[in-house]
């Protein structure tokens, strides 16, 4: 699938800045032609380059790969920021260069976790954990949800220790990197299933509300009505 950058974390934590954004920048306008790369991004990369060096460096990670500007499959061209792939693990990283947040900075982080979590095949199996991490902030670190969380950048090597147990990455970048994208079931198809496999019982709640007898009132009202009326 279409991403500017892919690698061991090891390998990225060696490069040099000037070195990975002209290669970003190769890779978004060959996977991008209609898309034009403005300053603006491009000093949103360097800023989310410079942090996660600094970060990561001081983090004891054994192995694990980074991603950047991996596009969802079927989603209209959204992409996270940033994916690490470490353990059993896919962290979800997103970049702001504020010191505070928006709702709609919190929703776009997570719609990446949902889409993630649900429709892409090869993170099923994996404990999937987000961030939106604001670089203009310092010592924030606050879970808002169950596996989400809002942080500043001084604190992403304590987001990461708090869910890395030192075991062996498991996950195969390249296998990750070409996943199936499996939808949830439509509607029409998932009501079939749930007639074929389920019956479904009469609701309890409508007859014990005496919804069924009021009707059955309501059919004798229209039928008087009616014979009243020839």
């Amino acid at each position: 699938m279409t991403h500017c950058y892919a690698d061991k974390i090891g390998a990225f934590l060696q490069v040099q800045e000037e070195q990975w954004l002209t290669q970003m920048s190769s890779e978004f306008e060959s996977n991008f032609p209609g898309l034009e790369l403005g300053d603006l991004q491009k000093r949103a990369w360097a800023d989310c380059f410079k942090h996660l060096q600094v970060e990561l460096s001081k983090c004891t990670l054994s192995d694990g790969y980074i991603i950047f500007e991996y596009v969802l499959p079927m989603e209209g061209g959204r992409r996270p920021d940033v994916l690490l792939l470490i353990e059993n693990k896919l962290f979800i990283l997103e970049f702001k260069m504020k010191d505070g947040y928006q709702r709609a900075d919190y929703d776009q982080l997570c719609g990446y976790y949902r889409d993630l979590c649900n429709y892409h095949h090869e993170s099923a199996k994996l404990e999937v954990i987000a961030g939106l991490v604001l670089t203009q902030s310092t010592s924030k670190l606050a879970e808002i949800e169950s596996d989400i969380s809002i942080l500043s950048s001084d604190k992403l090597r304590a987001f990461l220790d708090k869910h890395l147990t030192g075991a062996p990455t498991c996950t195969d970048l390249k296998s990750w990197l070409e996943s199936a994208y499996v939808p949830l079931p439509n509607l029409v198809d998932a009501a079939v299933e749930i007639f074929n496999d389920n019956p479904i019982d009469e609701l309890k709640s409508a007859k014990s509300a005496g919804i069924y007898d009021a009707l059955n009132e309501l059919d004798k009202v229209t039928e008087w009505v009616e014979g009243a009326g020839n």
